[in-house]
């Protein structure tokens, strides 16, 4: 799920066939094929070779202009599969007009259509539930018809288009022997759940006014004085639209308390302890991921606060083995 925005390698796509039989090219049109990079536009070095996997898939909307004349529809959430051959496939053959304009906007995954009547303005929403969030790439391309070439080649360049969000905790002593921590939940309160995503340049136009929605992730962690990585279920990263959650954006800890027999005060002791915590100021940005460290303090006067809530670290978004996971 992972690495900031994508680098990667030309993969061809013929849209024809057979079907290019039963659709006789004339002398004025174009097979087209598409060409997919995830280009690693990071803060190190650039991700390279790394691209969709087969099976995979993208939705593809162009629209098509002569000189002055008003864009008119042409493909409309096109779906391409790439196949074992390494091929982007259509199950269809369209024919372009060499001369004409055309405008294509892509995206991925394509479980949620997304209405792409005006790339510029495409509606979004992140869901509450963890597991259908998804990770959402989003590419645009022009292409002018105008050479006498056979086939043509449009080429996207896919970005990361959400913020990822995960966590790390501690606590700020070692307790065990008096006291076992065990975390459950983490939650971000009032997060901005809709908006509107430019394709022409990855910025977003948060729903106004905002439509806050909780998310959370469950955990049942036993916590250290070591800082523990709070990822390692698999399904324990949020993927949201980039925005600032400082202000009235929250964040809550869950955690129980276990007192050790005959050591620890067994009054701290109990379950569904919580913790509201204010977010430090540091705006999300598309394409990074966002750790925030937790360190949870006992103190036997005030019982349990917050000792700590740290900047963010941002990193790249990928994955261990640098690839870009698009459908999941």
């Amino acid at each position: 799920m992972k690495n900031l925005f994508f680098a990667a390698a030309v993969v061809a796509l013929a849209c024809a066939g057979c079907a290019k039989e039963e659709i006789p090219a004339g002398p004025q049109d174009l097979t087209v094929r598409f060409s997919t990079e995830i280009a690693g536009v990071t803060r190190s070095a650039p991700n390279a070779n790394a691209n969709f996997a087969n099976g995979d898939k993208f939705s593809v909307t162009a629209t098509q202009a002569l000189g002055a004349a008003e864009a008119t529809s042409w493909m409309d959430n096109l779906v391409l599969t790439k196949s074992a051959e390494g091929k982007w496939s259509a199950g269809d053959s369209y024919l372009f007009m060499k001369g004409y304009k055309y405008n294509f906007a892509a995206y991925s995954p394509t479980e949620t259509v997304l209405t792409m009547s005006d790339p510029t303005s495409v509606p979004y929403t992140v869901s509450a539930t963890l597991a259908d969030q998804r990770d959402l790439l989003y590419a645009v391309a022009s292409k002018d018809f105008t050479k006498a070439e056979e086939t043509a080649i449009v080429e996207f360049t896919f970005n990361h288009a959400l913020t990822q969000v995960k966590f790390t905790a501690k606590t700020a002593k070692d307790y065990a022997a008096y006291y076992t921590v065990t975390i459950k939940n983490i939650a971000l309160k009032d997060i901005n759940s809709e908006g509107k995503l430019n394709f022409s340049d990855g910025s977003w136009a948060l729903a106004s006014p905002a439509v806050p929605l909780d998310y959370s992730v469950a955990y049942d962690k036993v916590l250290t004085s070591a800082e523990a990585d709070m990822t390692t279920a698999g399904n324990d990263v949020l993927m949201l639209i980039p925005q600032d959650p400082v202000g009235v954006k929250k964040l809550v800890v869950t955690f129980d308390v276990a007192a050790v027999a005959g050591k620890g005060d067994s009054s701290l002791a109990g379950t569904g302890k919580t913790l509201e915590l204010d977010m430090p100021s540091k705006a999300w940005a598309c394409g990074y991921i966002y750790t925030y460290q937790i360190t949870l303090n006992l103190d036997a006067t005030f019982g349990w606060t917050a000792s700590d809530i740290a900047d963010p670290t941002i990193n790249p978004w990928k994955d261990a083995a640098d690839k870009i996971p698009v459908n999941n």
